[in-house]
């Protein structure tokens, strides 16, 4: 079973139960299995539209990129993209002090 369909599943089973908790700056927020979902699909529409191919002949599948901050649109993007097909590379942002 993948992440996607572990997710999937939990939404079938548990659609309001909180999936994300998180400070959004001003205030804890709550999000749940069904608010996950529906930005998922949203994410996952974008992600199709890109057309960005599938595995090939040796099944291998392309790579997309996330280079985000840590934030819960992170793990939502995640799954939009692992759930079309492909692989996602996570790229850490790192800030560079100048020397001296």
């Amino acid at each position: 079973m993948t992440i996607r369909e572990t997710f999937e599943r939990a939404v079938k089973e548990h659609p309001d139960a909180a999936f994300q908790r998180f400070y959004d700056g001003t205030r804890w927020v709550n999000r749940t299995y069904r608010e996950a979902y529906g930005r998922m699909l949203k994410a996952a529409a974008v992600v199709s539209r890109l057309d960005l191919g599938e595995a090939d002949a040796d099944g291998v599948r392309p790579r997309v990129a996330i280079m985000m901050e840590n934030c819960p649109d992170w793990q939502i993007l995640y799954l939009a993209i692992t759930g079309a097909g492909l692989v996602v590379v996570p790229i850490d942002q790192i800030e560079i002090g100048r020397a001296g």
